[in-house]
């Protein structure tokens, strides 16, 4: 005997088929593959892996890479075939490019120029910058700021320089996004309002350019909420508590 089925049956078979479909498409895609391409402000305390750690505690899935080295430049990234190479290994779903500390200042058109030059090569991948910080003293600006192409400015220059780093980094950095289409990641600005708003955490290793495990812990919340359109609620308890994770929350989320 055949059983008979009605209209309303029919249509409610159709409905959990979609969905069975639709869900089995979602659990069944690739993990988002993201490309960190930088220096030792990525690679100081392992950022990209404080990223992951994040993912995995909020049930997210991703799988990082990083091509970095100490010092390096976007220009001196785009020549480099260990970074053309990686960027050639496989289908990247995100790229990241940081410059050298000070780059976007001292050496803002080629930068760009590099930047056009590395977005080139990243094919179908979104394209994010990462936006740094301002040193944390004028001391450290002016004997790194020596070594380079604006060390024979008079002091006075190099005050008014210091005293507008995070601007002129913001502005290199949204530069480079107009002409390549990428999404600046303000960790940056995050950086600025929590050494105002929450001073008891110490972002900065003793060499008050690099980051603390705290800096880096609040830069990947600012690259976590980049990649995954918001803030992770739960901390990397292996990095940070909760309670020092909600406050840098709070920093991230106030962002415009």
């Amino acid at each position: 005997m055949f059983k008979t089925i009605t209209l309303r049956q029919m249509k409610n078979n159709t409905i959990i088929f979609i969905l069975f479909l639709y869900t089995g498409f979602c659990f069944a895609a690739d993990p988002a593959n993201l490309l960190f391409i930088g220096n030792s402000f990525t690679y100081v305390n392992n950022m990209p892996g404080m990223v992951k750690a994040l993912a995995v505690a909020n049930e997210k899935v991703i799988n990082i890479e990083q091509i970095t080295k100490g010092g390096y430049s976007i220009v001196q990234h785009a020549k480099d075939p260990k970074t053309l190479n990686a960027l050639a290994s496989k289908k990247w779903d995100i790229v990241v490019f940081q410059g050298q500390s000070l780059e976007p200042i001292v050496d803002k058109p080629n930068m760009i120029k590099s930047g056009k030059e590395l977005a080139d090569k990243c094919k179908e991948a979104k394209l994010m910058l990462y936006l740094t910080w301002a040193y944390q003293t004028e001391e450290r600006f002016f004997i790194k700021a020596r070594k380079t192409s604006i060390g024979n400015l008079k002091n006075e220059e190099l005050k008014s320089l210091y005293a507008n780093m995070q601007k002129l980094l913001t502005e290199g950095y949204n530069a480079m996004a107009e002409e390549i289409h990428a999404e600046v990641v303000p960790v940056g600005l995050a950086w600025e309002v929590s050494r105002k708003r929450y001073p008891s955490l110490n972002l900065f290793r003793k060499d008050e350019y690099h980051p603390s495990k705290q800096g880096t812990y609040l830069s990947a919340i600012v690259f976590y909420k980049a990649i995954f359109g918001q803030s992770p609620e739960k901390a990397a308890l292996k990095f940070s508590d909760q309670a020092n994770h909600n406050k840098m929350e709070t920093v991230v989320d106030g962002l415009k």
